[in-house]
């Protein structure tokens, strides 16, 4: 009668484990969603447009590609961002479902949605802010 109880109770304990491994993988892929909704969606992070300087948007492909753009003040038209001198590692990926990593950095997600993308470098604690206006290439 014990036996059987331990081996009902380790079924159920090995099913509670797959689905949540199961929702963990699915709510990995709803943020992956949230986050591409179509190639060309561009993310306008909120440092410079405060100060009625230039916009910078991040784009992030179904590839893994992260690109920066640029759009001048009074522009309609985006350019990719150059640096100079400074590459960088243009590709990001889901490390976990709330670890990120872009551009060979790993960040912390904090907010994730159809029109917020907000995430925290793991390092230093600097907070990223993005917003969706509907900014496409």
């Amino acid at each position: 009668m014990i036996k059987q109880r331990v081996i009902k109770s380790n079924k159920y304990s090995c099913l509670s484990i797959f689905f949540a491994l199961l929702t963990f993988a699915c709510n990995n892929q709803r943020n992956k969603e949230k986050l591409l909704y179509s190639d060309g969606k561009l993310w306008q992070v909120e440092a410079g447009t405060k100060n009625g300087r230039d916009s910078t948007f991040y784009s992030f492909s179904k590839d893994g590609k992260w690109l920066v753009y640029k759009r001048h003040k009074g522009s309609k038209t985006f350019e990719k961002a150059s640096f100079g001198d400074i590459q960088l590692i243009e590709s990001w990926k889901f490390v976990n479902d709330s670890i990120i990593n872009v551009g060979g950095m790993k960040y912390k997600i904090i907010t994730l949605n159809d029109s917020c993308f907000k995430y925290s470098n793991l390092e230093n604690n600097i907070i990223i802010k993005m917003y969706y206006r509907g900014d496409k290439l």
